[in-house]
C-alpha cells in the first residue's frame, strides 16, 4: 500500500470539486496523484475537517468517530484498495483491542475520516498505477487553469479599476508629462 497526504482540496461548481491525493513516499521516477471527485457537501465537510477548531455542526464522520469511540475501537487508516465501475472502492480499518474490523466506506467519507481521525490514508498500487494522474501533468493543469483565471481576470479589468474619473480627466488634459507631475504651467 502507499502512504498518500491530501494534497490539495479542489473545490468547483457542481461535480467539479475534487481531493488530489499525493504519495509521501518515493514511488519512482514518475510520480502519480490520485484525484478522488466529491460534492459540495464533501467538500465542505473535507475544509471542516482540516480546520483545528471544531465544527458548529456534527458531521456524519463526527457522529461514526464518536460511535467508535463509545463502542471502544480506534481509527486506524483509510484504505483505497480497488475501483469499480466508475468509482473507487475504500474501507475505514478499526481496532478494537487486538482486533481490526475493516468497514466498505465511500472514498471521501474515508478520506475524510483519516484527517479527523489524524490517521493515514493508503492507496494500493493497483489503484494508483490505474486511476492516478502523472504528478507533473496535474501541476500543469492547475498552471494553465490559473493562467486562465488570471487571463479572465486582466481582460475583465477597466482603466476605472484603477484611477477615478478626475484623474482620467488630469490624464487626458495634460499635454505633457510636466503638467502631469505638477511642474508645468
Amino acid at each position: 500500500m502507499i502512504p498518500v497526504v491530501v494534497e490539495t482540496l479542489v473545490v468547483g461548481g457542481p461535480n467539479e470539486s475534487k481531493i488530489i491525493l499525493r504519495p509521501i513516499v518515493d514511488t519512482g521516477p514518475n510520480p502519480r496523484v490520485l484525484s478522488v471527485y466529491i460534492d459540495m457537501g464533501e467538500a465542505l465537510a473535507l475544509s471542516m475537517a482540516a480546520q483545528t477548531k471544531s465544527p458548529k455542526q456534527i458531521y456524519e464522520e463526527d457522529l461514526s468517530l464518536r460511535i467508535m469511540e463509545q463502542l471502544g475501537a480506534d481509527f486506524s487508516r483509510s484504505v483505497i484498495y480497488g475501483i469499480e465501475k466508475d468509482r473507487y472502492l475504500a474501507r475505514v480499518v478499526l481496532r478494537r483491542g487486538t482486533e481490526e474490523i475493516k468497514v466498505e466506506a465511500k472514498a471521501s467519507d474515508a478520506i475524510t475520516m483519516s484527517i479527523k481521525a489524524k490517521a493515514p490514508i493508503y492507496v494500493s498500487p493497483e489503484v494508483m498505477a490505474a486511476a492516478g494522474a502523472p504528478l507533473s501533468a496535474d501541476k500543469k493543469a492547475n498552471e494553465e487553469r490559473e493562467a486562465l483565471d488570471f487571463h479572465n481576470f486582466v481582460e475583465g479589468l477597466n482603466p476605472d479599476d484603477f484611477v477615478s474619473e478626475a484623474e482620467l480627466d488630469d490624464l487626458r488634459n495634460a499635454d505633457n508629462l510636466d503638467d502631469l507631475l505638477g511642474g508645468g504651467q
